[in-house]
């Protein structure tokens, strides 16, 4: 199970991935800092599949074209609502969202998947403990009945790097 994550230091948005799971808010407008690249530089076929969902909540995960991006779909884990003060049990919708974008992956038969580490800009989540609720929900799908042949969970910076090695050495 532990081989197939692969950490890396890279831009996301230069994946050739059958998915890139992405965060996302209860109204799909793509904010975040690494979102807003991917719509960037995926166009916008993006945003506007996204403008065609209804009535999202935190926790949730839907999947969409990514455009001209590499990668064949994006997974948007909704973590928070558009203009919301953060509270506790953040982490809670972190962990259900991730959880819901692996059942997505597990329907759609999806094989390689690449990560940001979401959660410690959008949510205020300490950088190591969002990388090991997040690396913990990988574990789980892993050890289940899956076809992911590989997850790539990409880090912008050493910082982030450092966190989602330590994470993946705990498994």
């Amino acid at each position: 199970m532990k081989e197939k994550i692969v950490i890396l230091q890279n831009d996301i948005w230069n994946m050739e991935v059958d998915a890139i799971i992405c965060h996302a808010n209860t109204e799909l407008e793509m904010c975040e800092a690494i979102s807003s690249q991917l719509l960037e530089y995926g166009g916008d076929e993006i945003q506007n599949e996204c403008n065609s969902f209804d009535q999202l909540f935190k926790g949730q995960a839907v999947i969409t074209t990514a455009g001209q991006l590499p990668a064949q779909n994006l997974i948007h884990a909704i973590v928070h609502n558009l203009g919301e003060d953060f509270n506790d049990g953040e982490e809670e919708f972190l962990m259900k969202a991730i959880r819901e974008s692996f059942i997505i992956i597990r329907e759609k038969k999806l094989k390689t998947i690449a990560l940001p580490l979401i959660g410690s800009s959008s949510l205020n989540i300490p950088v190591k403990r969002a990388a090991e609720l997040i690396m913990a929900e990988i574990k789980k799908h892993l050890d289940g009945e899956t076809c992911v042949e590989n997850v790539y969970f990409v880090a912008q910076n050493y910082i982030v790097y450092d966190a989602i090695d330590e994470a993946h050495r705990q498994l």
